[in-house]
Formats: C-alpha cells, sequence, structure tokens
C-alpha cells in the first residue's frame, strides 16, 4: 500500500506559491533550479512529505473558513 497525502497536507501544497517550496525544499537540502516547473518542484515536495524527509509546517495550514476564489 502506497502512502497519500492527507486531504489538509494536499490543499495545503496546492495553495503554497513557488517560493514557498523551494524555501521547504532547499530547507531540506534540495536544490532547486530557475528552469524547474512550478509543477515539478510541487511533486518533488509531496514525495518528501511522503517519505517523511520534509514535514509542512503547522502555522500554514489554509483557513477552512476562508471563501477562497
Amino acid at each position: 500500500m502506497s502512502k497519500q497525502l492527507t486531504k489538509e497536507q494536499h490543499t495545503q501544497i496546492n495553495w503554497m506559491d513557488r517560493s514557498e517550496i523551494v524555501g521547504l525544499l532547499e530547507g531540506a537540502s534540495i536544490q532547486c533550479y530557475d528552469h524547474e516547473s512550478t509543477e515539478t518542484l510541487k511533486a518533488d515536495l509531496i514525495e518528501n512529505v511522503l517519505d517523511g524527509t520534509i514535514e509542512l509546517p503547522e502555522d500554514k495550514k489554509p483557513d477552512p473558513w476562508i471563501n477562497y476564489r
């Protein structure tokens, strides 16, 4: 059985901008390059969250009461 993101993790990652994604990856000593798409970096982040290399910050969870448009 493969690991999957929780609904909260999935939402949190989807609402991250490129700089937040790069910050988490580089904080885990993973190099990021300008030519890499945000989607590629997001996939790398997901892989590292699933294998336990990176933990998502608790204080960055989206507020479920905010109406995002």
